[in-house]
């Protein structure tokens, strides 16, 4: 009963932070937003999967980032190299920046995955970890006010507490239950 109302509340949080909320119209952009959240929730079922084998993070990044790289490869073939694509890699001294960004974000990228598997080597479920992923919510909004600028209306903030709430509630209250089971025990 709890994963279906963290589940309802998680929604009703995604639509007001999507902002506007007198139409949702369907388009293309929302198609591939669920592709996205399809493809990570394959992410991290098939990583904490392998953080209960014999490899370390390292090693499981390693893997993960060249099958990722190997599949992505015939998309590189069909859609080719845009000319500043062609710019950026034939005079790379003039692009300082653009190799900067780049650096760093593969060392987020990386770090984000490092860190993901060690929690689900120390975590029991899946389902334990996954709902704390959701506070990333968190620091998105504090960075993109901080470096942007950007202000959030009354709707977006309440779409952000309903989804950080809910995915705390999925992880507390399964540890209130177990925690009441346990406690007449330790009475007698």
């Amino acid at each position: 009963m709890g994963d279906k109302i963290g589940l309802s509340l998680t929604f009703i949080g995604v639509i007001f932070l999507a902002g506007d909320t007198s139409g949702i119209t369907l388009k293309p952009e929302l198609f591939w937003g669920v592709a996205a959240g399809l493809c990570n929730a394959g992410s991290q079922l098939s990583l904490f999967r392998s953080t209960k084998t014999t490899m370390t993070p390292l090693e499981i990044n390693a893997w993960g980032f060249t099958v990722a790289t190997i599949c992505l490869i015939p998309v590189l073939a069909l859609k080719g190299f845009s000319a500043q694509d062609i710019a950026t890699f034939a005079e790379p001294q003039n692009h300082v920046g653009v190799w900067l960004a780049i650096v760093a974000l593969a060392l987020l990228i990386m770090n984000t995955q490092f860190f993901r598997a060690k929690a689900y080597q120390l975590a029991s479920s899946n389902s334990q970890l996954a709902p704390l992923i959701f506070t990333n919510l968190i620091f998105t909004a504090v960075w993109q006010k901080l470096f942007f600028d950007d202000s959030f209306s009354f709707h977006q903030l309440l779409g952000i507490t309903l989804i950080i709430s809910a995915s705390m509630l999925q992880v507390l209250i399964p540890s209130i239950a177990k925690l009441k089971q346990e406690q007449p025990l330790a009475h007698r």
